[in-house]
This record gives C-alpha cells, sequence and structure tokens, in this order.
C-alpha cells in the first residue's frame, strides 16, 4: 500500500523542522499503521504512551520506544490543552518505508500549534521544543474544516548491538608432581650450565 498526499508549498513562514505539509506528501510505503480515539480528557497522554510500547515493540522497534512516548505524550497533551470537553483526540502511528516513525494527533481545534521560547519559568510551548529536539520534522495540517492534525517524524536508526565476548579456551594448569619435578630439575641444570641446552630438555 503507498500514500500520497498534494505537496502543499506553504511552509516559508514555519520555523526549522516545522512544516504545515503532512509528513507522507512525498511518496513513501507504509509499512505499519495503528490509529485509536480518545477522548479528550488529562488521562489522554498516559494511554498514548500505552499505545507506544505495545505496538512498538510488535513492531520491533522497542529501541525507540522512549523518544516516542515523549514525542506521543507532549502532541496529546498539546491536544487535551486545545480541545474542549467531550470532544475526541485521533492518534495515528505509521511506520513510512522502515526508516522513520510517524506520530500524529488530531483534534478538534483549528488553531495552528506555536513553538515559543520556553525560557525561564515560562512553561507555555516546551512541549513542541521537546518535539523539536528530538523529531527529524514536524508540522501540521488541516484534515477537515474546524480540526487540525499535528504530527512528528522519528527516525528509525538500527538497534545498537551489545559487544561479543570472545570465548577464551580454558588454559592447561599443569599439576602433575612428576612432571613439575622434572620442569624443577631441569631448569637447576640450566641455571648451572648457564647455556640453553636443557630448555630442550624440559618438553621432551
Amino acid at each position: 500500500m503507498r500514500m500520497t498526499v498534494e505537496d502543499r508549498d506553504q511552509r516559508e513562514c514555519l520555523p526549522r523542522k516545522a512544516q504545515r505539509a503532512s509528513a507522507t506528501d512525498r511518496c513513501q510505503t507504509i509499512m505499519r499503521l495503528t490509529e485509536l480515539t480518545l477522548a479528550s480528557l488529562p488521562d489522554a497522554p498516559s494511554c498514548g504512551r500505552l499505545l507506544v510500547q505495545r505496538y512498538l515493540s510488535a513492531w520491533g522497534i522497542a529501541h525507540i520506544i522512549d523518544e516516542a512516548q515523549l514525542v506521543m505524550s507532549e502532541l496529546l497533551t498539546n491536544a487535551v490543552k486545545a480541545s474542549a470537553e467531550f470532544t475526541t483526540i485521533q492518534i495515528r502511528m505509521v511506520i513510512l518505508g522502515g526508516t522513520s516513525l510517524l506520530i500524529e494527533v488530531q483534534d478538534c481545534n483549528p488553531e495552528p500549534p506555536i513553538l515559543k521560547d520556553a525560557s525561564g519559568d515560562n512553561e507555555s510551548g516546551r512541549g513542541l521544543m521537546i518535539v523539536d529536539a528530538l523529531c527529524e520534522r514536524w508540522g501540521y495540517y488541516h484534515p477537515a474544516h474546524g480540526s487540525k492534525a499535528v504530527w512528528a517524524e522519528l527516525l528509525i536508526p538500527l538497534p545498537t548491538r551489545e559487544p561479543e565476548q570472545l570465548e577464551m579456551p580454558p588454559v592447561a594448569v599443569m599439576d602433575d608432581p612428576r612432571v613439575l619435578r622434572r620442569v624443577h630439575t631441569e631448569l637447576k641444570n640450566l641455571q648451572a650450565r648457564g647455556d640453553g641446552s636443557a630448555a630442550q630438555k624440559v618438553w621432551t
């Protein structure tokens, strides 16, 4: 299955990595997809984190669960704040081309997201700053009148592998008293002679 949408050239006024077009504006193969509808309630972010945990483990990309949960939580927190009571929020997670994970959150508020400078004690806007820092790109679009969808794209790196431990063969310990006495005697002879002629006899 391939999914394409029209390219919208409306990006000139947006901050870095933020784009107004859909994340699937380039023709990419959808490898995996899941969707969920949540009520606009304070526990929506925790439900989103559970969704990430479950599906990313099943999809074999558990090594990016922490980053994906953080992005999902921030997008859902903003969606809950922007939504009115008794409305719904739609979540979509997609693996695009096997190289990136798309997280999309749609709410019923058409106002675009704003990336603010959350310096000092100002906490407003910090969520999008985290998303901007973690993701390859992010943006929004209006899927229908009176709503918006905010998406973020995380790259899927190759999982790191633990260094392989080399199996060393066990070292043989010589504990035969007769052999040890012979070695000791030949070494004493070697020391007395001052040459290496006895060295060959030790191991014959």
